[in-house]
Parts: C-alpha cells; structure tokens; sequence
C-alpha cells in the first residue's frame, strides 16, 4: 500500500499484486522483511524538483509542471477517456479523496461550458 497524508486525511492506496511482488523481491534483496520500513525517503519538494529537470531536459519550458500538475492532468486524462462520464468522476473523487464529484469537477477545472456541451441535444439526434 502507498501511504499518502493530506493536510487532513491519510489516504491509503492499493497495489496491484504484481507491484506488491516487486516489492517484496527488492525488500529481500536488501534484506530487510519489514515492508513498512522506508527504503528511500523522498520529500515533495525532492520529487518536483527531479520533474522540472526532466521537463528542462524534454525541452519543456516556462510550464507549472509538478507532481501535481500529473495528478490534474491524470484526471483530466481518465474523465476524457472515459466519454466525459459522471461515473469517471465519482470513480476519480474516490481515488483523490474528495468529499464531492462537484469538488472534483472543481479540481478538474471542468467548466460550465464543458458540462453543457455534453448535453447539447442536437448531437442525440442523427438527421
């Protein structure tokens, strides 16, 4: 499981069995059986710094681009994917911990334009 605290809340997320088993191999490897323990400490900031040097690198340039940024992009990415759906929505407020899909739809940045446009009832209609 990744252990990841908010300001408020301590999320815990599930690890697909194959990643678990990886895991497990590098643990034993370094010989150590105790899973909670912390292999490398990575800090934010640490993160976010290594990012902007591969953007640097990718040639990206004068662009916010944080461990954030792939967390909003991400979502945007799955509600695109998956028809613009409610049920993509509510799925992600899960996964982000939100306390509403309207704050998702906040954090999303998904306009009232946007929402509007997927009820256009023209395009129902084939003429």
């Amino acid at each position: 499981m990744v252990r990841n605290g908010g300001y408020h809340h301590r999320i815990i997320h599930p690890l697909q069995p194959e990643l678990v088993e990886t895991i497990q191999k590098v643990y034993t490897k370094i010989g150590s059986s105790n899973l909670n323990e912390v292999i490398i400490p990575l800090h934010i900031r640490t993160i976010n710094k290594q990012i902007k040097l591969y953007a640097a690198k990718a040639g990206i340039r004068g662009k916010r681009i944080s461990s954030h940024t792939f967390r909003k992009t991400f979502g945007r990415e799955v509600w695109r994917r998956n028809n613009y759906s409610e049920g993509s929505l509510v799925k992600l407020s899960q996964l982000f911990n939100h306390s509403s899909v309207g704050i998702t739809r906040i954090y999303l940045s998904i306009t009232k334009e946007e929402v509007d446009d997927l009820y256009n009832l023209q395009d129902l209609f084939v003429y």
